[in-house]
């Protein structure tokens, strides 16, 4: 009887925290949105997913609404605004890049879910990539040639190759070369082909650019050695214009969850972790059916290339991160049991303990899900003049092709 009143004031203390930290994480904390946000983008409905998304104020959520809502003004051609959102989220990513030991002492103790969200590389990589499309389609390259730039820098101090993004040094060739910096823009071309050396083919958009550029401004010797690298010949265009367009396509998949029971030696029983997935790969969105038509001529499809495989490398990012996910989880596991056997001799207390051990196990599966699941380029060599742009579910667009690269960012046809 005494043993048990010695330890009932330690109980009380850990089960009042105990409960503290549950109600926080159930109704103060809870850092998921609700989905029907989603539910809104696939029915076209901007506006009433904007109206969810703005009223997420959750403290850890910060940048992921910021990003989020960057997404939403895009679609909706507001690339100011989104471009406001994104630097925004940029800054908000840099302070959080030094996680503090405040934080992942909750993540150890509670669910990672109560930490910020700081977003993994490549949704980080993807706020550069993003405010650069912004640019161009605000016809101005020079601001997005230095976000693209910064997006470099970020990569050399997290010391990865280009390999692991290629579609960057590609996508500042293209605007280099869209600026006119020539040197530039082949030095970016370079890094590009030996960042896609690795992978299973080189873009023929870089093929098409960095031949036919060489070719234009008379490099022979490199033009004959690229052309033997890269395996292809194109001849100069000297009175053809670019037209470079970009279209996004689907949304993001929404990561998931699920639960592992297994057995711990050090605590030498049985635990349960949550952990977050991807539902299986089942590909993107096709590219969309384009043609262009000029006056009497006639209409040439747009043949698309998927540049940027965001289901992908955001389901690589995950399976990079969940050997420290489950390293944590296992950890979390610890300390939970530790307080679990701290409250054993108070059945009511262990009871409370039990239940919030089990309810707090939740995964992290905070994500920029409002990215698109693609995005598809196209390059094609034009005579300069007016085109229609023809869609296979929509009204033509008028284009305007002059001499020289041209971009066309289309972020609205999903």
């Amino acid at each position: 009887m005494i043993k048990a009143q010695k330890h009932l004031p330690k109980s009380l203390a850990l089960l009042k925290w105990g409960l503290v930290l549950l109600t926080c994480l159930l109704v103060g904390c809870a850092s998921t949105p609700k989905k029907g946000y989603k539910n809104y983008l696939y029915e076209g409905n901007i506006p009433e997913a904007e109206n969810i998304l703005n009223g997420i104020n959750a403290n850890n959520d910060k940048l992921l609404r910021e990003v989020q809502l960057a997404s939403i003004a895009q679609l909706k051609s507001d690339f100011k605004s989104s471009n406001n959102h994104l630097e925004t989220g940029k800054k908000l990513a840099e302070e959080l890049a030094a996680i503090s030991v405040t934080e992942t002492l909750a993540a150890i103790s509670i669910n990672q879910r109560v930490s910020k969200f700081s977003g993994n590389r490549f949704e980080r990589i993807m706020i550069y990539f993003n405010k650069a499309l912004n640019y161009i389609a605000s016809n101005d390259a020079a601001a997005a040639r230095i976000e693209i730039s910064q997006a470099e820098i970020l990569m050399q101090e997290w010391r990865i190759g280009v390999e692991r993004f290629p579609f960057i040094p590609l996508f500042l060739a293209l605007i280099y070369e869209k600026i006119g910096d020539i040197e530039n823009s082949l030095v970016a071309y370079r890094r590009a082909a030996a960042a896609y050396k690795s992978s299973e083919s080189t873009p023929d958009i870089l093929k098409k650019g960095y031949l036919q550029l060489l070719a234009k401004y008379g490099r022979q010797s490199e033009l004959a050695r690229a052309s033997l690298q890269l395996k292809a010949k194109v001849a100069a265009s000297p009175n053809k214009a670019s037209l470079i367009i970009v279209v996004p396509r689907g949304f993001m998949t929404p990561m998931d969850s699920f639960t592992v029971y297994n057995f711990h030696p050090e605590i030498n029983k049985n635990f349960l972790i949550a952990l977050p997935l991807y539902s299986e790969y089942s590909g993107v969105r096709a590219a969309p059916l384009l043609s262009l038509k000029q006056q009497a001529k006639d209409s040439a499809n747009v043949i698309f290339e998927n540049m940027v495989n965001v289901e992908l490398g955001m389901r690589a990012a995950l399976k990079r991160q969940m050997p420290a996910i489950t390293t944590l989880a296992l950890a979390r596991a610890v300390v939970k049991s530790q307080l679990q056997q701290q409250t054993a001799e108070n059945s009511a207390a262990s009871f409370l303990v039990f239940v919030f051990n089990t309810v707090t196990e939740v995964a992290d599966t905070r994500s920029w899900d409002t990215l698109p699941q693609a995005f598809y380029f196209s390059r094609l060599e034009l005579d300069p003049g007016s085109y229609s742009l023809n869609y296979a579910d929509r009204e033509p667009m008028n284009v305007s092709i002059k001499k020289g690269v041209n971009f066309l960012f289309l972020p609205n046809y999903r």
